[in-house]
């Protein structure tokens, strides 16, 4: 039980890192073709 309860801890973590990782990523994108 404590397993489940870690990998779900780690899954949200992961989540949560993840968010910001990719609206960082999408605003690159949008920032290079507004450069081109």
């Amino acid at each position: 039980m404590e397993l489940l309860l870690i990998t779900l801890l780690f899954a949200g973590l992961a989540l949560l890192a993840a968010v910001p990782l990719v609206a960082l990523l999408h605003f690159s994108d949008h920032r290079q073709l507004n450069d081109r």
